[in-house]
């Protein structure tokens, strides 16, 4: 069921199927549906390192590792943190427009 997320050449953004990534290479993801308590805009996503942003307006922010069942929005105690993220998010969707 995995590699049927898989991303490739035929979608917006290059990639491989999840069930061969390394526990540190970044998961993507990008919503034009409004998504429950996001929104109406387009909703972006990274998650990495056991961190997850939803980069929305506010931005918010789990430590998934600690907090699955992501109760903790930590994107005020982290700025630094929700700006890099931001930034690695950019970079991996650079064809895809964002909030």
């Amino acid at each position: 069921v995995i590699a049927a997320f898989r991303i490739g050449p035929d979608w917006r953004l290059p990639g491989r199927s999840l069930d061969s990534r390394e526990p540190d290479d970044p998961v993507v993801g990008y919503a034009e549906a409004p998504a429950a308590g996001v929104g109406s805009s387009p909703v972006r996503t990274i998650r990495i390192g056991g961190w997850k942003l939803i980069d929305s307006e506010p931005p918010r922010l789990f430590h998934v590792a600690a907090d699955p069942a992501e109760r903790a929005d930590l994107a005020s105690a982290e700025p630094a943190l929700v700006d890099s993220l931001r930034a690695r998010l950019d970079e991996l969707t650079t064809h895809v427009p964002h909030p």
